[in-house]
């Protein structure tokens, strides 16, 4: 048996790329896979088989013992910004925009993730100024290269990150060993997963024959030009000038019924361990759903206070925010999903991708919902609306 990150592991690999800058030695390299997501590769005549990647890697990490949940006794909010502008760019209520501008205010440096169209990919990149960080608004719904960016950490500076719970676990396993803890603020979010970037690809292939988008310019996965944070529009620009906008995107885009089909998610998202049971970050935000804010359709953050550190920083961003108090109860109202099912037609989905297959085909060969299952849905809709009006 191998001391590195080829041992076999309690879960799959998450692709954070920790291991990479945690390695002595420079063995460890991280490369798109045949499945569209980022894996490590270890140069055996390098490695030392010191092990030390292990120690920051998702893999080894165990369940807990009691079960319980991590937020069952953690301050909960509901936040928004004073600011309307901050709101209108976020995907939610603006609390990480705020976090990410008071860090810099404060001497830190902000790292976060950016779509980078040149690399038609997501990656992380370290920010001095609001003016760069304001490309790290809105969420990403692609997994970010996190090498490049976090390899430039230094000891004697100050960093507020935010990453996916998987990316912020590995990073606060090695910022742990480093010895560096204090000089950061670790923030993530309540994630659904990761999707391959086979989808992407097809994704844009399916903009160019469809919606005449090509060379890509900008993307907003959650825009809120309609006005309506509860349906979420997608919107693609080009380089001409040509624009793809969907203003019901969890509704009608084909992206996201991949997305959310569960479908072609990275192996290690429908059981994540890190979702509700473990948590590594200071702060954790998400979308406030659920019945809380139904009405609300300008976008609420949820926020949860993890550590003392987090409490703190967040104490000194309140002035900036609208906040109100929360319950654990709230929380999972808007958190419902502990684990997710993986779609029973997930093996075909990720083997078309690998095709030339259209991906309008493969949407109609695999996760189109038949007739039959439109009706159950349909039957189950109106029982739950039943049940909310009788409670």
């Amino acid at each position: 048996m191998k001391n590195s990150i080829q041992d076999k592991g309690g879960n799959p690999c998450c692709s954070c790329g920790v291991c990479a800058i945690i390695c002595p030695v420079s063995s460890i390299e991280i490369g798109m896979d045949e499945s569209g997501f980022y894996r490590p590769k270890v140069n055996e005549d390098v490695c030392k088989q010191c092990g030390v990647c292990k120690e920051v890697c998702y893999k080894y990490l165990q369940s807990p013992e009691n079960n319980q949940h991590f937020f069952k006794d953690k301050k909960i909010f509901g936040a928004w910004s004073k600011d309307e502008d901050v709101v209108k760019m976020s995907s939610s209520g603006g609390v990480g925009g705020e976090l990410i501008v008071h860090g810099l205010s404060k001497g830190y440096l902000s790292c976060g993730v950016i779509f980078e169209p040149e690399k038609e990919r997501c990656q992380h990149i370290l920010a001095e100024s609001k003016e760069v960080a304001q490309a790290f608004c809105g969420s990403k719904y692609l997994q970010s290269f996190t090498a490049g960016a976090f390899s430039q950490f230094q000891p004697d500076k100050k960093y507020i990150v935010v990453g996916t719970p998987c990316q912020i676990y590995g990073l606060r396993q090695y910022i742990k060993l480093k010895k560096w803890e204090d000089n950061f603020i670790l923030v993530d979010f309540f994630c659904h997963g990761t999707p391959s970037y086979l989808l992407w690809q097809k994704y844009k292939e399916y903009l160019k024959t469809h919606h005449d988008v090509d060379a890509l310019k900008e993307v907003w996965f959650r825009s809120k030009e309609n006005g309506k944070w509860h349906e979420n529009a997608v919107r693609v620009d080009d380089t001409t000038g040509n624009r793809y906008f969907e203003p019901e995107a969890f509704k009608k885009d084909l992206f996201f019924k991949f997305f959310l089909s569960n479908s072609c998610l990275n192996d290690s998202c429908p059981r994540c361990l890190l979702r509700h049971d473990i948590c590594s970050s200071d702060i954790r935000v998400a979308d406030f759903w659920g019945g809380k804010y139904k009405d609300n359709e300008k976008g609420v953050s949820l926020v949860a206070l993890n550590t003392k550190k987090g409490e703190g920083f967040f104490a000194e961003i309140k002035e900036r925010l609208v906040t109100e108090n929360c319950t654990f109860a709230d929380l999972q109202d808007s958190q419902r999903h502990r684990y997710y099912i993986v779609h029973k037609r997930a093996s075909k989905v990720m083997h078309l991708l690998k095709t030339d297959m259209e991906l309008l085909e493969i949407y109609k060969r695999t996760i189109k919902p038949t007739l039959r299952n439109r009706l159950k849905e349909r039957v189950r809709k109106q029982l739950r609306k039943l049940f909310n009006n009788n409670k």
